[in-house]
């Protein structure tokens, strides 16, 4: 027994293509996403020229469409059938399994079209209900920004899952887009939406916690205009918070990361500092993480100094304690 009849998806699949808007349509919502036939339609039958037809109806902000589209830009899966003995009924029954393919999407990526639905969305924004936003922000598949914008608008409206949304931000952290960790700025939203939330105990629940874990371990290089700016922050904290135990600095990183963007949340030592042989605008930083990626750190420099120094160049390699 399988779990999906590919033959009939493809008939309707076909039929599908050229068929009228409002067919095109109701097959998008008889594939009552997600499921097993989306996944199949969607990993093995469609391709680049089905976005002739599915991407009018993504600006038309029919959801499945919409859907479909950004997921199949983002990414694709390897699909196939695997039995699994039901120890219930003692039979084979047949499980449809999804893998995704590193670097490998369904439909090309297409900037255009993304800012295209930016733009369409944006337009539109007032008028859509708050439902149909909703949708879009959970449902849609869409790119981060274009997401931001909608949860914007949602918490605008008060609405409950976008202001809970803004704590988890300042709780857990957004670094690639310039949100760092603050518990007391979480604590202000879960407030509003009646979330219980003690800051004092989350940071000592997270400083106990992390400190039990073995560290991540980075060799940071960081070089270019901005160097000298970042050693003689590493200098001054290490008068003030260092343990001055040759050759280990054990500067604390929330001291370091406080100081860059405001956040004390984030565990961890930065244990040495050297300059570069022969290149005098280069300095290389020991870093221990504490339950944090060491991404928080090469972030947080970034957010504070590229825009002063945009020829800043931050980078880290992990290794072994």
């Amino acid at each position: 027994m399988k779990t999906v009849n590919e033959s009939a998806l493809q008939q309707q699949l076909n039929a599908a293509r050229t068929g009228t808007p409002e067919e095109q349509q109701a097959y998008l919502q008889a594939l009552n996403t997600p499921s097993d036939e989306l996944c199949v339609v969607l990993n093995t039958m469609m391709n680049d020229d089905d976005l002739n037809w599915l991407k009018p109806l993504a600006l038309e902000l029919f959801l499945p469409a919409v859907d479909i589209v950004f997921e199949g830009m983002g990414r694709k899966c390897k699909v196939w059938e695997q039995e699994f003995l039901d120890e219930d009924t003692n039979e084979m029954v047949p499980v449809l399994r999804c893998e995704v393919i590193d670097a490998k999407t369904i439909f090309t990526h297409d900037p255009e079209f993304e800012l295209q639905m930016h733009n369409r969305i944006s337009d539109s924004l007032k008028e859509l209900d708050t439902k149909k936003l909703a949708d879009l922000y959970n449902w849609g598949n869409l790119p981060w920004n274009t997401r931001t914008m909608i949860d914007d608008e949602l918490y605008n409206r008060d609405y409950h899952a976008a202001i809970e949304r803004r704590g988890d931000l300042y709780r857990w952290g957004d670094e690639e887009n310039g949100v760092f960790i603050n518990y007391a700025t979480a604590k202000q939203y879960y407030d509003r939406c009646g979330v219980e939330f003690d800051p004092v105990e989350e940071a000592r629940y997270n400083r106990e916690y992390c400190t039990e874990l073995f560290p991540d371990c980075a060799t940071y290089h960081i070089e270019g205009p901005g160097t000298n700016i970042v050693k003689e922050m590493v200098d001054l904290l290490y008068k003030r918070f260092g343990e001055h135990t040759e050759p280990f600095m054990y500067i604390p990183l929330e001291a370091m990361i406080k100081t860059l963007v405001g956040s004390s949340a984030y565990i961890g030592y930065i244990q040495t500092m050297n300059e570069v042989e022969n290149k005098p605008d280069a300095i290389e930083l020991e870093v221990d993480f504490y339950g944090c990626s060491p991404n928080c750190l090469k972030y947080a420099l970034q957010y504070s100094l590229q825009e002063l120094y945009p020829d800043l160049k931050v980078e880290f390699t992990e290794h072994d304690p």
